[in-house]
């Protein structure tokens, strides 16, 4: 199920999207680069990402114009 239904508001609606369970922050990391590279919008749950995952998802947003939204689950540490 969607992880995160207050999404719900902003037009990111289950039938619309695909949700990629990688196994392991590097996974997730390519997963979201891949997304981010061919344009589409990209929401990946970044409580485990470090510094240079994050980087690298930046610059892929930033080379292709697609926006990507990084969450951070306020009850997780």
């Amino acid at each position: 199920t969607w992880p995160y239904p207050g999404a719900f508001p902003l037009g990111c609606h289950a039938r619309d999207h695909t949700l990629i369970d990688a196994p392991t922050h590097r996974a997730r990391t390519w997963a979201a680069e891949q997304t981010l590279r061919a344009g589409l919008l990209t929401i990946v749950d970044s409580a485990d990402l470090d510094l240079l995952a994050t980087r690298k998802l930046q610059l892929a947003a930033e080379r292709s114009g697609a926006p990507a939204l990084l969450l951070h689950p306020s009850n997780r540490p």
